[in-house]
């Protein structure tokens, strides 16, 4: 089973609509739908669309922590919620029908504090057990979680279970020293958490170079439409994902990572796992919705994903 862990989730709120012509202040009709998200969630979901058993840790908080709890359960999505004072954040999709137009407006997440950390911890140590390979996503509001990712590695490598961080800002640096089993991570991300030049040729594989020198196993690298290139002590690939007709792009990491999650869980061999997670990422941003293609999509593209042995 796989486990995801996002302290800070959200709900995703699409509103697709049709600009008119003029001036007008109200705009008819608006279609609104209601999703939950964070990158654990969105990986979750992409994980249990390609047939993976899933569970998701997460915490919840006011009205819209309610309408995420409501979603998670009618998508039928596994979860164990954390109940914190702050209300969960919201995140909203303008997206204008007759253009293609998509914009997100994401709203900070609610710190939690000292005693709601202490739940959380608990609560991912009583599902622990359960799990095969945990992965650890996305943002933590305030500093009271900058090192629980971390905590969290090395609880999972303590029981045995394979951890997979993908996150930034301040918890990026002392999950990476905690010795995962893999990093993922964007280019962006490992400019802003981890002081990368990114524009200087061969910055990236430096980067990579020093987590497994560290003793992480793997490295897994993004840059969007550009690829992914995925490093090991033994080598490295470059993986290039299929070209589709781009919706909304927002997700497709989190889509990559739930079904590279998922390639572990299931023995498959990484590489292999990686080219389903590009397809995944690609079926992923030709919809409107966040991670939630079909794995018949996935399969369909997965013809098409590149892979590039470099060394």
């Amino acid at each position: 089973m796989i486990l995801t862990v996002t302290p800070n989730p959200c709900v995703h709120k699409t509103v697709a609509y049709c600009e008119p012509p003029d001036d007008r202040v109200v705009v008819r009709p608006v279609e609104t739908r209601y999703q939950g998200g964070g990158k654990g969630i969105n990986a979750a979901r992409a994980a249990r669309a390609l047939g993976h058993d899933v569970l998701a840790l997460t915490t919840w908080g006011g009205i819209v922590g309610r309408l995420l709890l409501e979603g998670l359960a009618a998508e039928g999505i596994p979860c164990e919620a954390v109940e914190v004072g702050r209300p969960t954040r919201m995140s909203t999709f303008l997206y204008e029908r007759e253009t293609g137009r998509i914009r997100e407006y994401l709203e900070g997440g609610a710190p939690l504090d000292a005693p709601e950390v202490l739940r959380l911890q608990e609560r991912f140590l009583a599902v622990l057990p359960h799990a095969d390979v945990v992965t650890l996503n996305g943002s933590t509001a305030g500093h009271a979680l900058d090192r629980f990712y971390a905590w969290a590695v090395a609880q999972a490598r303590a029981a045995g279970r394979r951890a997979i961080v993908d996150t930034y800002g301040p918890p990026a640096v002392p999950a990476a020293l905690a010795r995962p089993y893999m990093v993922k991570a964007n280019l962006d991300e490992i400019g802003s958490s981890f002081g990368v030049d990114v524009s200087r040729p061969g910055a990236a594989d430096d980067f990579a170079r020093s987590l497994l020198d560290q003793g992480i196993e793997w490295v897994l690298l993004t840059n969007g439409k550009s690829g992914a290139w995925l490093h090991a002590r033994h080598g490295r690939c470059g993986v290039r994902a299929p070209r589709v007709r781009e919706i909304n792009p927002v997700g497709s990491g989190d889509a990559m990572l739930g079904a590279v999650a998922g390639g572990i869980d299931a023995g498959l061999d990484l590489v292999e796992a990686v080219r389903v997670g590009a397809a995944a990422g690609a079926a992923n941003a030709a919809r409107l919705g966040v991670c939630d293609f079909t794995l018949e999509e996935v399969e369909a593209l997965l013809p098409q994903v590149e892979v590039v042995r470099l060394g």
